[in-house]
């Protein structure tokens, strides 16, 4: 992946310093070029499956929801907008949760840690009566 991040430097994304770099630029081109363009359609293809899977979903089944991304983009107003839509569907979201992040932000947007989601796929289940809780 190259990184155009308003200068004519480029850094591959793993080695972290190109995040900072747009960031304190103010934007970021993203060019996909051979293996990465290809492991980014299979990405979008596994999206667009899973997209199907929870629009197939049986409503009067529970489905949760464990949201993760990077403090900005939790923090921006269209992702309340889809977390809301999600909640109006009807589904359960097990809350991100703030710590340091892979992409070094400090702040909310982390996946809930495995025992939370545990708990919390529990707690419904039992409410509703397909599993008792031991």
């Amino acid at each position: 992946m190259h990184n155009l991040c308003g200068q004519e430097q480029g850094w591959e994304y793993r080695e972290g310093r190109a995040w900072e770099q747009c960031r304190q630029e103010g934007f970021s081109v993203r060019l996909l070029l051979g293996l990465t363009g290809w492991l980014e359609q299979v990405r979008l293809l596994v999206t667009f499956i899973q997209t199907c899977v929870i629009r197939a979903w049986d409503r009067s089944k529970p489905l949760f929801f464990c949201p993760a991304m990077n403090t900005a983009m939790w923090e921006h107003p269209i992702t309340m907008q889809q977390v809301g839509q999600l909640k109006a569907f009807g589904y359960t979201e097990i809350p991100c949760v703030a710590k340091k992040l892979v992409c070094g932000d400090q702040g909310l947007g982390a996946m809930a840690e495995v025992e939370t989601i545990v708990d919390k796929v529990k707690e419904v289940l039992s409410q509703r009566g397909d599993i008792q809780h031991s």
